[in-house]
């Protein structure tokens, strides 16, 4: 997945909701042209960690992020659009906004599917976040447990200022990589039950 890092994004076809028009696919590089935008993705909407810590934290640091020199935050998940739409309304988000990956080309181009068999989700994201400027990732961090590296950064970025601009970025990473780790204790220790763990 490192050598994402520099590269353009896999130009798939994603689904973007228009309030007017309903569901409108797009291919991605088009969508990306001229704009630098965080993509961060999670294994599915209305799961427990995605709708208690992820996506409500990115919309609480939106201006924050915005103010950094980024122009847009999206999620995208392994669903269709009318999912992550209700979920999107089930939460009150306004400022992130959805991108619908239903048929997970987008997520397995970038290296990033993986099998959630066990709770009978058959195949998802996992959870990353990643800068990407005109169509071209910047830097990116990954969330990794069972199937993939825990946690690591896959790239350091050499411009001091971005990163620092980005600060916020890092801390909603961190702090999904925390929780998750939380998650992973509970896990290991048996308590709970599957469904918690998405």
């Amino acid at each position: 997945m490192s050598d994402l890092i520099g590269n353009e994004l896999p130009n798939e076809t994603l689904v973007f909701m228009d309030k007017d028009k309903g569901p409108q696919p797009l291919k991605i590089l088009d969508f990306c042209k001229g704009k630098k935008i965080v993509i961060f993705g999670v294994p599915g909407a209305f799961t427990p960690t995605c709708s208690t810590y992820q996506l409500p934290g990115f919309e609480e640091n939106y201006e924050t992020i915005i103010d950094n020199n980024i122009d847009e935050v999206y999620v995208s998940s392994v669903n269709d659009s009318f999912v992550m739409n209700a979920w999107f309304d089930s939460l009150g988000i306004s400022m992130v906004q959805p991108i619908a990956d239903g048929n997970a080309d987008f997520t397995r181009q970038m290296g990033m599917l993986v099998k959630k068999e066990p709770v009978c989700f058959g195949y998802r994201s996992q959870r990353y976040s990643m800068v990407v400027d005109n169509g071209r990732v910047e830097m990116i961090f990954v969330e990794e447990g069972k199937e993939v590296r825990k946690g690591a950064l896959l790239a350091q970025i050499n411009d001091s200022g971005l990163q620092e601009q980005l600060e916020q970025l890092v801390i909603q990473t961190n702090f999904a990589k925390e929780n998750f780790e939380r998650v992973q204790r509970l896990w290991d220790n048996n308590i709970g039950s599957e469904m918690q763990y998405l």
